[in-house]
């Protein structure tokens, strides 16, 4: 046991992430379980902040969202005779997010913890600022589900709280859902969709 604990202590504290700085961008080399290697970005600015809690970062896959978040466990030691930790995700660290916070990545893209990807938003705009359809979608397309029992396709919106139905469609119509569902969100959640476009590559 005492063996087990000096081992596990030196694991989750000595071990440190790899880091290149470019201008005013730190990247950090982020080890997946499988050896492969991701790149996660931050400020330079931050640098100090995300280096002395003394901790290694890595790459967690998130079901929900099907990306990774960048985020470091540390060992808090045993409480009650049980080794305790304690997780904590990047981008809140950097936006100093409080406990009901929600820290939005503009571009989708996770991995990317540079302010200007980083915005707090209330739960709402957070979700509405999703990527892709939800996990257990009929379809794989956000906002277009298959009704069985009409043999139609459906395109819904969450709107001040209510699931809205804007149109049905025939089997052979699956396009045109498709096409009003991607207009509708552009119209009705456009104070909170972010362009791809705007993401800065290094």
């Amino acid at each position: 046991m005492i063996y087990f604990y000096i081992f596990y202590l030196r694991r989750k504290l000595v071990i440190k992430n790899q880091y290149k700085i470019v201008g005013d961008t730190v990247i950090i080399y982020l080890k997946k379980r499988n050896g492969e290697i991701l790149e996660g970005l931050i400020d330079l600015e931050d640098f100090e902040k995300v280096n002395k809690l003394n901790v290694t970062y890595f790459a967690a896959w998130d079901e929900d969202i099907q990306s990774y978040y960048i985020r470091y466990t540390k060992y808090l030691g045993m409480i009650n005779g049980q080794f305790k930790n304690t997780t904590k995700l990047l981008h809140r660290i950097i936006m100093d997010a409080e406990k009901n916070d929600y820290v939005d990545h503009k571009t989708h893209n996770t991995l990317d913890n540079r302010k200007n990807n980083l915005k707090k938003t209330s739960c709402k705009n957070n979700t509405q600022n999703r990527l892709g359809a939800n996990k257990n979608t009929s379809t794989g397309v956000r906002n277009v589900s298959w009704a069985k029992s009409l043999n139609r396709y459906l395109v819904q919106f969450q709107v001040d709280g209510k699931n809205t139905c804007f149109g049905r469609f025939k089997e052979e119509d699956f396009n045109k859902a498709v096409e009003l569902a991607e207009k509708l969100r552009n119209e009705i959640y456009k104070g909170n969709i972010y362009n791809n476009e705007d993401e800065k590559i290094i």
